[in-house]
């Protein structure tokens, strides 16, 4: 499981238990680390816990089921293993990269697209798909480069289904991200956006569905299961933000309809560390050595008033003291006057003793 906090997610008499890395592993179903689940009597009583999977809320779409507490043999833990493979992709990403790159090397009139299978066809495999559904027509590079043109979208509301976006919504939201400087785009099943982002971003898409491992590169796309944390995703990810330098990265999210949002909303919680700041309030990295702390960018020490503040500052106006709150301030009712020219500094103050009440005032002006 992933690096979370220990907590409780109310699904309606279901509990989904976020557990952490203290916690032992759980089982592995075809869609990655499964979710520990509670069933609740009542809202009060607890019920036995299980492992069912993660991604899909259906058990027609995934069956796995296993107690926690439930001990499981050898014979049934290889056989398990077994149908996890068997429900693998047909090739791996790199082999998938190169039957790509020979797809593309055919002329435009031998390129086919089984629409059964969801497969780019290879020279040699024709007869694999003779009573099959295929796409012959215009599969031109330009079109490879936007898949879900070729591939059928999943429609399964609790497992994949997701919005398909106009040209003009993703050009409109592609243009606004650009000009907000952002470089890079962490997609966490948003392929639509990845689709028609601009060449000079670059782009890393997460999702679990592996089809799209025909279109895009190793350094482009990795199969990622979105409410469970597993070590190998998170280095691939970890590595794609440290490069170029870290430079501005914006993600861009699009659950299924009928997932879980609250073990989602864990994940992110948990994985996105940082805030925003803006830019004329941050305290590092700039330190002042005399005043031992982080201060603003825009500040500078002043030595007369002993500490950081703004250039343009009158010096007078602090009197030195930080150990007290204004309200113990000795000063506190004491007028102001700035001291002429002739008399002192320009931008002195100088403090006049005496308290001006309302009553003295009044007294001032009565003729």
């Amino acid at each position: 499981m992933g690096k979370i906090l220990d907590a409780d997610v109310d699904i309606g008499g279901i509990e989904v238990i976020i557990q952490n890395e203290s916690d032992k592993t759980g089982p592995w179903c075809p869609h990655g680390p499964a979710l520990l689940f509670e069933k609740n009597v009542n809202g009060k009583e607890k019920g036995r816990r299980f492992y069912a999977c993660s991604a899909c809320r259906d058990r027609k779409h995934c069956n796995f089921f296993q107690w926690a507490d439930e001990k499981i043999s050898e014979a049934r833990m290889l056989s398990r293993e077994e149908q996890n493979r068997s429900k693998m992709p047909f090739f791996s990403h790199q082999e998938y990269c190169s039957r790509f790159r020979e797809f593309v090397s055919l002329p435009l009139e031998q390129r086919r697209f089984c629409v059964d299978c969801q497969l780019l066809i290879v020279p040699g495999e024709s007869a694999n798909h003779v009573k099959h559904r295929a796409l012959s027509e215009d599969i031109t590079v330009q079109r490879l480069k936007r898949p879900s043109l070729l591939l059928c979208p999943l429609d399964n509301k609790k497992s994949n289904a997701q919005y398909l976006f106009a040209d003009w919504s993703c050009h409109f939201l592609l243009d606004m991200l650009l000009g907000s400087g952002f470089q890079k785009m962490l997609g966490h099943h948003g392929k639509v956006y990845m689709e028609g982002k601009s060449p000079t971003m670059k782009s890393l898409l997460l999702d679990i569905d592996y089809r799209h491992c025909q279109f895009y590169g190793q350094d482009e796309f990795s199969r990622y299961n979105i409410y469970t944390v597993v070590q190998e995703a998170v280095m691939f990810f970890q590595g794609f933000l440290s490069e170029e330098g870290g430079a501005k990265v914006v993600m861009v999210t699009d659950p299924p309809f009928g997932g879980l949002v609250k073990p989602l909303f864990y994940i992110f919680a948990t994985t996105c560390t940082c805030r925003y700041v803006s830019a004329g309030n941050k305290h590092c990295p700039k330190h002042c050595d005399e005043c031992g702390r982080c201060v603003k960018p825009s500040w500078r020490h002043c030595s007369s008033c002993g500490h950081c503040t703004l250039p343009d500052h009158p010096c007078g106006f602090n009197h030195g003291s930080q150990k007290h709150k204004l309200r113990a301030c000795p000063k506190k009712y004491n007028k102001q006057m700035i001291v002429p020219d002739d008399h002192g500094a320009p931008g002195l103050l100088k403090h006049t003793a005496g308290k001006c009440t309302t009553k003295n005032k009044r007294r001032r002006t009565v003729t």
